[in-house]
């Protein structure tokens, strides 16, 4: 029987963990450009996005535990998140 998907003896993270965060950003990306923010911003905040997986992903690599990989993954979405508030509420003054 094979290892689960995850983190095993190589303590490697998943590369599910990567393609799952990833997605959320894409899909808050499109959602944003269907609710009408301007295109250089989405593309702006894709890039920040991609950013924020490509820093994360050494992180991810040391995690031990699924719950380590989640915890570290609504961090940096939390980020996004705060980053995209930020921008809106500049925005709306």
């Amino acid at each position: 029987m094979q290892p689960s998907r995850g983190t095993g003896l190589q303590r490697a993270a998943s590369p599910s963990a990567t393609r799952a965060v990833a997605l959320v950003i894409a899909l808050v990306n499109v959602a944003l450009l269907a609710y009408g923010y301007p295109w250089q911003l989405v593309v702006f905040l894709a890039l920040v996005g991609a950013a924020l997986v490509a820093a994360a992903y050494p992180v991810w690599r040391r995690a031990q535990t699924l719950p380590e990989m989640v915890v570290i993954s609504c961090i940096g979405l939390s980020v996004y998140a705060v980053l995209i508030i930020a921008i809106s509420a500049a925005m709306a003054e």
